[in-house]
């Protein structure tokens, strides 16, 4: 599994002060807890009664009675002590929440707005907050979701605006990829979801008020960078208060809550979250409704936990099980709640029969998915435990008053965790030593690739997650880092390679971040002796710090002969805007100069990739806003001016989901276009005969990667399977299996993914996933780990290679 989502909040809606929770990683599509909050009112608003006020005062006298407990059976149970901006020094602050991916590795947030990585189980956390989010006293972390080890998005409320960021390599840059805006919500909770790399949600819930509390919904299929609202017409809105979001997969979800009004609020999507409808549970005996928190699935088993209300018994924890994939959910053994906060119970599976939970008193423990629950006996009283994440069924940690435990016994001993942090980050996992000049003096280890281009079956180009420049001449089993001595990217946008040859190469990165009124600076890199030596040229935009939403966003490099290179520069804008600016050289790169750029005056229709066959004849893919469908244009005098090129499309096609991409030319007449569709996972490919005045399409082929290695050679691949053609797409064949096996590609509908030669060498960037508690379930992953597969036969066979870092 790889998406998981908890939130952090300083005010009165994270529910109770000093309480933080802890959740399993697979618990990414199960719960969308919120962690808690400083000083305020617990859920001021929400109706229940007398007895959750009791219930609350009992909570914190259990918080004061276990610290004092714990200094005289465990020494200083305190709370844990994190790093300030500056490096070096550690203050104490109470956690908000933890998310462990494995054993060693982890996430947390702080109830000041800090965000935390740990890579020893804990011990130690290193403080890797953006510095955009600001923290300290009044700062806040609205949601966090922790998608593996290294890749991580933060969503923060600010006005009428959520602003998200993301990094990729362990929090040691971040990115500021869009602002959402709900201007008819006020501030209430935010859950944020994702289930793969580009795809997410993201959930805003109005604060209550006299049951007029509305919800708004808002999904991403690229990462975070482009967000629109769905469901508006059936999102329950008015008396229901959202407790969760959770998601198995790309189509089906769960949106739980709160609704004293009967009945069980739970309601589900089919469709990613485009139409709800209301799913009913069957009520125990004797209850009048239950509040429902976010499921948690494994495959077609799943567990969905609820506190019953109305009854004769006081609240009870129930936990429905389902083996059907959700369709029905069947009540367990009911546990009486002595007190609990809120958000809900604090539990844990490790897989779909075992799991914990706490009661508010003692640690509760099922080995038949909930039909039964036994008392653990445990060394320390966890009484009113925030949160609960169990890897296997020995290991796991718990958070009681922002103090971190951790057990190898299934509970039966805990041993606390002094948390100690400082500014800054270790490397992500699988990384290795930063370039120098393209010494390549790092030591030799395992390698996190990006982007892949090879140029023949044994040497070829690549980058690395960070941002490093590599090549091989051994067909990707090692490496030689040769990026130029100051690319250092910046966490302000990405970088953008151009690679022409087995020797010649091009690398655009932003040149940091400009001081306010300044503008935006680009260094644009050449190399043509295979990166042993590097040129460099300072190339300035139109684009200003005000212009921009702190980021520059995305860069587009291409060139054509060597001589001609035309450079698309993209800043950070809304979601209904696609700006950019496009610069160009006739020189080999020394200098560049404005061709278009957007705008009123501007005759560049959108900021996109490009793609030129000539010094003249150009093209532009992209889209001017998040919910139109992509759209081609054309250029004949090197990019200054630009026409739409219009293009047959299929019949039924789901206009809303088309990706276009540039198109390859093999001649001056004949060439192909690969266009994609999202919504029908097929790619298209389109045919030239006439140098692009004309377009047809062929057959499709199901799948979201695509690699063209000729005119008429072209590989999908769809899941595990490899579709080839060899007649430009009229006749496809396909290739099931050959041992890609659960591998996810990286990025869905781009080039370098997947890069198959003519002669059938290919390469592909995949993610390996993990389950450190349930081998038979790999989709639910704890962990997800980048891997380079290799096929010499066009896709029916691959194996996977281990690249590494050599030195010269």
């Amino acid at each position: 599994m790889k998406g998981t989502e908890w939130a952090a909040r300083a005010d009165w809606k994270d529910r109770f002060a000093v309480l933080a929770e802890v959740r399993m990683p697979e618990e990414a599509l199960a719960q969308g807890h919120a962690a808690p909050g400083a000083g305020a009112a617990p859920c001021a608003g929400r109706a229940r009664g007398l007895a959750w006020w009791a219930g609350t005062v009992a909570l914190a006298a259990a918080v004061v009675a276990l610290a004092i407990w714990g200094h005289s059976r465990a020494g200083s149970l305190g709370l844990g002590a994190v790093a300030p901006a500056s490096h070096g020094a550690t203050v104490s602050v109470p956690l908000a929440a933890v998310h462990m991916v494995s054993a060693e590795v982890g996430w947390a947030s702080g109830q000041q707005g800090q965000v935390l990585r740990t890579t020893n189980g804990g011990v130690s956390w290193h403080d890797v907050t953006p510095l955009a989010l600001g923290q300290g006293a009044g700062a806040t972390l609205d949601a966090l979701a922790v998608l593996d080890a290294n890749d991580a998005r933060v969503a923060r409320v600010r006005g009428g605006g959520m602003s998200v960021y993301g990094t990729s390599d362990g929090g040691a840059h971040w990115t500021a990829l869009a602002t959402v805006t709900a201007p008819h919500l006020s501030t209430g909770q935010v859950e944020l979801s994702f289930v793969n790399p580009q795809t997410g949600w993201l959930l805003e819930t109005s604060a209550p008020a006299l049951g007029q509390m509305r919800t708004a919904l808002f999904a991403t299929r690229d990462g975070g960078r482009r967000w629109s609202e769905l469901g508006a017409s059936s999102l329950p809105q008015g008396g229901m208060y959202a407790t969760g979001l959770a998601f198995a997969g790309t189509s089906r979800g769960w949106l739980t809550g709160t609704y004293h009004g009967g009945g069980t609020p739970l309601y589900t999507s089919t469709d990613g979250g485009g139409s709800w409808r209301r799913q009913t549970l069957p009520l125990p005996a004797g209850v009048a409704y239950l509040d429902t928190y976010a499921p948690r699935l494994f495959g077609q088993d799943g567990i969905l936990p609820a506190i019953t209300g109305g009854g004769t018994q006081g609240p009870e924890m129930i936990f429905y099980r389902t083996t059907n994939g959700g369709r029905i959910w069947t009540p367990g053994a009911a546990v009486p709640v002595a007190a609990q906060g809120p958000r809900g119970p604090a539990w844990s599976f490790a897989d779909p029969k075992d799991g914990f939970a706490s009661d508010g008193s003692l640690l509760q423990r099922t080995t038949n998915a909930g039909g039964s629950w036994t008392t653990v006996d445990s060394n320390v009283h966890l009484g009113v435990a925030s949160g609960l994440d169990f890897l296997t069924t020995e290991e796991g940690w718990a958070v009681v008053g922002g103090n971190l435990l951790r057990t190898t016994d299934g509970g039966r001993t805990w041993t606390p965790l002094s948390q100690t942090a400082s500014r800054g980050t270790p490397a992500p996992l699988g990384s290795t030593s930063s370039a120098s000049g393209g010494s390549g003096t790092g030591a030799a280890g395992a390698l996190s690739l990006a982007s892949i281009r090879m140029v023949s079956a044994q040497v070829g180009w690549a980058t690395e997650a960070l941002g490093q420049v590599l090549r091989t001449m051994d067909g990707g089993s090692t490496w030689l880092d040769v990026t130029p001595a100051a690319p250092a990217p910046t966490g302000k946008g990405g970088c953008a390679t151009a690679f022409q040859s087995a020797q010649d190469a091009w690398l655009a990165c932003p040149d940091g971040t400009p001081a306010a009124g300044s503008v935006w600076k680009l260094t644009v890199w050449r190399t043509t002796d295979g990166g042993a030596n590097w040129s460099a040229a300072v190339v300035p935009t139109v684009f200003t710090a005000a212009d921009t939403t702190g980021s520059m966003e995305a860069l587009s490099l291409g060139t054509s002969d060597g001589v001609h290179g035309w450079l698309m520069a993209q800043p950070g804008h809304t979601m209904n805007t696609e700006p950019g600016e496009l610069l160009g050289t006739g020189d080999g790169g020394k200098t560049w100069s404005l061709l278009a750029e957007t705008g009123s005056s501007g005759s560049l229709p959108f900021g996109g990739s490009v793609a030129f066959q000539g010094a003249l004849d150009g093209w532009l893919a992209g889209g001017k806003v998040s919910t139109v469908p992509d759209q081609l244009y054309r250029t004949l005098d090197g990019g200054r001016t630009w026409r739409a090129v219009s293009l047959p499309m299929p019949s039924g096609r789901q206009e809303t989901q088309a990706v276009v991409t540039t198109p390859t030319f093999f001649s001056a007449t004949q060439g192909l276009l690969p266009v994609w569709f999202q919504g029908r996972a097929s790619v298209y490919l389109y045919r030239t005969q006439d140098g692009g005045r004309t377009w047809s399409h062929t057959t499709p082929a199901r799948g979201s990667l695509f690699s063209v290695a000729g005119l008429d050679e072209v590989y999908v691949l769809d899941g595990e399977d490899v579709f080839h053609t060899q007649d430009g797409g009229l006749d496809w064949q396909g290739f099931p299996g050959g041992g890609l096996g659960v591998l996810e590609a990286q990025q869905d509908g781009q080039e370098n993914a997947l890069d198959v030669l003519p002669g059938g060498s290919g390469w592909l960037l995949a993610t390996a996933h993990t389950c450190a508690c349930l081998a038979k379930q790999p989709q639910w992953a704890a962990s997800a780990t980048p891997v380079l597969m290799r096929t010499t036969d066009g896709g029916r066979t691959w194996t996977q290679l281990h690249p590494v870092l050599r030195s010269h």
